[in-house]
């Protein structure tokens, strides 16, 4: 991890930044979007996974360090800003959208359908709280028994590794949820769940998809075994 990308997982991780509110690497130069995060300006503006910006305000960024990018495109609530994104198989487009501070919601949760819907869009350190807080509320509102929980991990790019074990141990009876294996003894570690079941006996369906990374994949692949 670079000092650049350090800072950023920082005020990424702490829960509120300003700005237009997407989770970004650098690649080749420009400023890649990881997810855009719900219920923000980029979200709302349909910036999507894998959107590539090249300019900000009509200025190139190439060459700027991931810090130097994201430091422009934060500013004033209220400001316009105006950004140009490049998107696989089509023209470029220039989305101009208005910053806010962004707070994000790391959980939600409502009744679709009958079903019990839960949306954890990243693993920061309020993921396992979230879930929680979302799973007595559904048991609130259905009086005790939820007949089923989607439990949307799309677009949620990741974050903390304890948090997706803490997580998984809300749904599961124990048993290791992720582990790493080396060629030598010493860079074999696992990380077992505790004994949760917070929805015991509830089906649970996840759904990811290609921006679904890192923790998203270790708690999709623990409830699917």
């Amino acid at each position: 991890v670079t000092p650049e990308q350090f800072k950023e997982l920082q005020v990424t991780t702490s829960g509120e930044y300003g700005g237009l509110g997407m989770e970004v690497t650098m690649e080749d130069g420009f400023v890649k979007v990881i997810s855009p995060i719900d219920e923000t300006p980029a979200k709302r503006a349909g910036i999507k996974a894998g959107d590539y910006l090249t300019e900000i305000n009509g200025k190139s960024i190439l060459g700027l360090s991931l810090t130097e990018a994201v430091k422009q495109m934060r500013g004033k609530p209220g400001e316009d800003i105006t950004v140009t994104v490049v998107r696989e198989n089509e023209d470029p487009m220039e989305i101009t959208s208005t910053r806010e501070v962004i707070k994000r919601v790391v959980a939600r949760h409502e009744i679709k359908d009958g079903i019990g819907y839960i949306r954890l869009a990243q693993f920061n350190d309020k993921a396992e709280e979230g879930i929680v807080k979302s799973i007595k509320a559904l048991k609130t509102e259905f009086g005790g028994k939820i007949p089923g929980i989607v439990l949307d991990l799309r677009g949620n790019p990741g974050g903390l590794l304890d948090q997706s074990v803490k997580v998984s141990s809300l749904f599961l009876d124990g048993g290791e949820v992720v582990s790493t294996r080396g060629r030598v003894a010493s860079d074999t570690q696992g990380y077992n769940g505790e004994r949760g079941e917070l929805a015991k006996n509830v089906p649970v369906v996840v759904l990811i998809d290609g921006a679904s990374a890192s923790a998203s994949e270790i708690v999709a692949g623990a409830l699917q075994d």
